[in-house]
């Protein structure tokens, strides 16, 4: 079993022997004072995922395995081009967050250029002496890193402004710590995909300023990822003829507009909220290259907490002759007051049964009320809920029993889908599953009436009652949650 927390180095501190006072020659000279030392503390996190041979041992691995520990248990450290042995990293096979504390010479300039290697693979992170003490070295602060030394700008400011370029700067060298090792002769800094990434992403950064800087910035292509989470959540496709583009999110195509603005500022919070609470908006905007100065509302994300939009500023289209090339834009996240995603517990009665406190005969999970053939109901044992109609296929049933906070969406209602059913035993029997549903049972539902989605799950069943988990987005046609 690995040892939770290694002492990785130690410092061998000798006394200087002096020479004069003890009938050595003086030569008008005395040795240099040492320079002092500072204590760094952070967290190291490497990719989820791994390359096992990289790290010198082709199997994939995670980072919380016992391999992956074991190898990074004498990292070889360096603090601005120097080699640190003092320090202790905390590998765990339970959390992939390593704490690590170091000792390092104090650095004149404020600024720690750190940097961690096991085999072909690497982190580094620049730290400013304010952040010394609770610092975070990962893939976002290697990115960060490549990206300063390549474009004079520092590692924190590209972080807080550029961080979608950070971000696929990052991917690229998460990509790299899976690659077969034959392919990397020296380390995953030297593979063209890397360099040329970032050699890509400073090109931009050098070439183009003046930004808010209270905005984030980033170069958008047709497909991109803002948020850093892995997946595409803006895009931008071209008209038919090629000579104009459009904005959408994963969420909804609906956009709202200001025109003749100088900054992401101009285009304030309340007014992007208050167009889409007034349905201000439309799918159908092009902007050809011509197009600059404007500003677009999108939605980006939806939570039980709240919702999020997305705030662009536009500053340039760069689409020449049908060839799109990118948008120059800045941008914000607007946070909502209410969420259009909520939460809860319900308790259906079943039909015919005597009233129970707090149990219901019929809801959308919007508005409860008696059982109807668009609703969800209680009907009897057999079956379950869903409609009161055979003829109503609204629930779909999953595999397993799936945990109901961890998803994200709904599969999407067609009709004639066989997979939708009138009731939850009807829905698993069109997956091959017998009999009615259990505790812990997963369904999506899509109510006819509005076109808005619910996902539950079976929290406890008894003679009368069904009590669920569910989610439910009040937007229609929204199955995101």
């Amino acid at each position: 079993m690995r040892v939770p927390t290694l002492g990785l180095g130690i410092v061998l501190l000798g006394m200087l022997l002096l020479t004069g006072c003890f009938g050595g020659k003086d030569n008008g000279s005395s040795p240099p004072p040492p320079v002092p030392t500072v204590e760094m503390v952070g967290t190291l996190t490497l990719p989820t995922r791994l390359n096992s041979h990289l790290l010198a041992a082709v199997q994939e691995v995670r980072n919380t395995d016992t391999i992956t520990g074991n190898a990074w248990s004498k990292p070889a450290v360096a603090v601005n081009d120097q080699a640190v042995t003092a320090f202790t990293l905390a590998t765990s096979t339970v959390s992939g967050d390593w704490e690590f504390r170091l000792q390092v010479p104090q650095a004149a300039d404020q600024l720690y250029r750190l940097e961690v290697n096991v085999g072909k693979v690497g982190l580094k992170a620049w730290v400013r002496d304010a952040a010394r003490s609770a610092f975070a070295i990962n893939s976002r602060t290697t990115a960060a890193a490549l990206l300063a030394r390549a474009s004079g700008l520092e590692a924190d400011a590209l972080l807080a402004t550029f961080p979608a370029m950070v971000g696929l700067v990052a991917q690229r060298l998460e990509a790299a710590w899976l690659v077969d090792p034959a392919s990397v002769p020296t380390t995953i800094f030297d593979l063209a995909e890397v360099k040329n990434e970032v050699a890509s992403q400073a090109e931009f950064l050098k070439n183009n300023t003046g930004f808010d800087p209270t905005a984030m910035v980033a170069y958008l292509k047709t497909s991109n990822d803002l948020d850093s989470d892995g997946i595409p959540d803006l895009q931008i496709v071209k008209n038919i003829d090629g000579t104009a583009i459009r904005f959408f999110t994963a969420l909804s195509a609906s956009n709202s507009l200001k025109v003749g603005v100088s900054s992401v500022g101009d285009y304030s919070d309340a007014e992007l909220l208050a167009d889409f609470a007034a349905d201000r908006t439309r799918t159908d905007r092009f902007h050809d290259a011509s197009a600059k100065n404007f500003a677009l509302g999108l939605y980006f994300k939806r939570s039980a907490v709240a919702d999020t939009y997305l705030k662009l500023f536009i500053k340039r289209i760069d689409l020449v002759e049908g060839s799109f090339r990118g948008v120059v834009a800045e941008y914000r996240y607007v946070t909502a007051t209410a969420t259009a995603v909520a939460t809860g517990t319900k308790t259906f009665l079943r039909a015919g049964a005597d009233p129970e406190s707090g149990a219901v005969a019929g809801s959308d999970f919007l508005t409860d009320g008696a059982a109807t053939t668009t609703n969800l109901s209680f009907l009897d044992a057999a079956r379950g809920l869903g409609s009161t109609s055979d003829a109503v296929k609204l629930v779909r049933a999953y595999q397993g029993k799936p945990d109901l906070t961890e998803m994200t969406y709904a599969e999407p209602f067609v009709q004639g889908d066989p997979r939708f059913a009138a009731n939850t035993t009807a829905a698993r029997a069109a997956l091959n599953m017998s009999g009615p549903a259990t505790v812990g049972d997963v369904f999506s539902i899509c109510f006819p009436a509005t076109g808005h989605y619910a996902l539950i799950k079976i929290k406890a069943i008894t003679a009368t009652t069904i009590t669920v988990d569910y989610k439910v987005n009040v937007v229609p046609g929204e199955n995101k949650f």
